[in-house]
């Protein structure tokens, strides 16, 4: 990506090169001001022509900067690896050098396990022994469906430990923490000092979209750690709009507020990933839950019975076993086929709401008693916060005003865009020293 600037002399006169220069030159005569992305569009055309022209001459790696993301690649959870399969691609498509660093976040990986439970007596230990031995073949199942989607993400070959990181042995010229939650004290325990890129000193370190719990550096001592290493960062991008004011007010400092990477790719290209497994036949309603409650249950059957939809479900509710078609080891492109084609989407997942406004789907967030304001947030920050709800009395209302996305789609637009501008000018204007 740097080849405009560090192009021998004695090779200017190539017609390649000089052709290249002529078509920037013809811009800055017009006094055209080209954004960011064409500038980016541009550099990658050329960089790519002179790699067929002279393939003797000029190495792809030598003409890219290698980046390294961190991020939850290793969960089997729908929204963590389709956000790391986004990055990636994004990145690559804009002609970097990007991979998934293979690092497994040891404290948060066990709850992925097939025989983790929490259990506080000897009864509640046989019992969790007795539900995971009878779930292991759906666990099985998933975790291959998850893997076989994990080949397509672009994850490093070799699997990075805990201390090559700290000591950093690793060839990236960039290391890029999110998105996700990597900053969540709470998930990755331990690990927080391998998440906030506190060890890098060589290369350069900036975040995009991270998120994290709620902040408190007054009485969480490992909280002030993080913020603390946090400001050290090249450049500084969250997904919530409550993290970016936090980390201003105690930082004294501009903190980009940017697009879940599933939003950096476009609508068509989810759709490609969705068409490759088949559908469900009929209108449905589709529900994706991380948790549930009486009143999801509730407002599942109401809106069903009110819209004559069946229920299909991606996991497993056992209070609607026999009422829903149940995926239980969907894969990753399966979930996306059920947003896609659902004609009403009930969640309680930040993921699944993103991608219900991607497909533009009519949907109701229950908000999750637990960091509900990762989706209160993004449902904002489109103007649909409407969409969000606490409880069954309030799905009437929604029932009867259908989400027209046309103002969604424009604020949409403007977020992403800046989102784009905001990585271009990370990642090209990082100092390769940090201070």
């Amino acid at each position: 990506m740097v080849i405009l600037e560090v192009m021998p002399q004695s090779l200017k006169t190539m017609l390649l090169w000089q052709q290249g220069q002529l078509l920037l030159e013809k811009y800055t005569w017009a006094r055209i001001r080209l954004s960011a992305q064409v500038q980016l569009s541009l550099k990658t055309y050329l960089n790519r022509r002179l790699l067929q022209a002279f393939p003797h001459v000029f190495y792809e790696e030598e003409l890219m900067k290698k980046i390294g993301i961190l991020t939850f690649h290793w969960a089997d959870n729908y929204g963590a690896v389709l956000q790391s399969y986004a990055l990636r691609r994004y990145l690559s498509q804009n002609g970097y050098n990007a991979e998934v660093v293979n690092y497994r976040c040891k404290y948060p990986a066990r709850i992925y396990e097939p025989f983790y439970f929490q259990a506080n007596s000897i009864n509640q230990s046989l019992q969790g022994l007795l539900r995971c031995t009878y779930n292991f073949p759906n666990w099985v199942l998933k975790r291959c469906a998850f893997n076989k989607f994990r080949k397509k993400i672009g994850i490093s070959d070799h699997v990075y430990t805990k201390q090559e990181l700290l000591n950093e042995q690793y060839d990236y010229d960039v290391l890029i923490a999110g998105s996700d939650q990597v900053w969540n004290v709470e998930i990755v325990g331990d690990d927080i000092n391998i998440y906030s890129l506190s060890f890098v000193k060589k290369t350069s370190a900036i975040s995009y979209a991270a998120s994290s719990g709620e902040l408190d550096i007054q009485h969480n001592e490992t909280d002030r750690h993080l913020v603390d290493d946090v400001a050290r960062l090249g450049s500084i991008s969250v997904r919530e709009k409550s993290t970016k004011e936090y980390l201003e007010t105690n930082l004294g400092k501009l903190i980009n507020l940017s697009a879940d990477p599933t939003m950096l790719l476009t609508k068509t290209e989810w759709e490609q990933l969705a068409e490759s497994v088949h559908r469900v036949n009929g209108r449905y309603l589709f529900v994706y839950c991380i948790s549930y409650d009486k009143h999801l249950i509730d407002t599942v059957r109401k809106i069903s019975r009110e819209k004559n939809l069946k229920i299909v479900v991606c996991g497993k509710i056992k209070e609607l076993k026999g009422e829903a078609i149940q995926f239980t080891y969907a894969a990753p492109e399966q979930f996306l086929n059920l947003v896609k084609y659902a004609s009403f989407i009930v969640a309680t997942s930040y993921h699944a709401t993103v991608f219900s406004t991607i497909f533009q789907k009519q949907f109701v967030v229950l908000l999750p008693s637990y960091a509900s304001n990762r989706i209160s947030d993004f449902c904002e920050s489109l103007g649909l916060s409407n969409r969000c709800i606490h409880d069954i009395s309030e799905v009437d209302t929604l029932l009867e005003q259908e989400i027209m996305y046309d103002e969604a789609i424009h604020k949409k637009m403007d977020i992403v865009a800046e989102s784009k501008c905001y990585l271009q000018k990370a990642l090209e204007g990082t100092q390769f020293e940090r201070k």
